[in-house]
């Protein structure tokens, strides 16, 4: 996908225009498959740092595992 310039009579015409080839250029690079799973296993990092993940046997974890008070023990009485 090639971007495109806003038309001359557009007020940011000359702004679009100069930064157009590294907009394609970054858009193309963040294309390539190395990018992509560079992104997933940043993603996955954060979401184990936050807990927010399946943990290694399988089994889901709730935010609340941490504090102790797991959703299936919750008592609202």
């Amino acid at each position: 996908m090639t971007r495109q310039i806003p038309p001359p009579s557009h007020p940011l015409h000359n702004t679009f225009k100069s930064m157009l080839p590294l907009l394609n250029k970054i858009h193309q690079r963040s294309r390539l498959p190395e990018t992509i799973l560079a992104k997933r296993l940043r993603k996955l990092e954060i979401l184990k740092s936050q807990g927010l993940t399946v943990d290694d046997l399988g089994q889901g974890r709730s935010i609340f595992d941490d504090a102790g008070d797991s959703w299936e023990n919750h008592d609202d009485g």
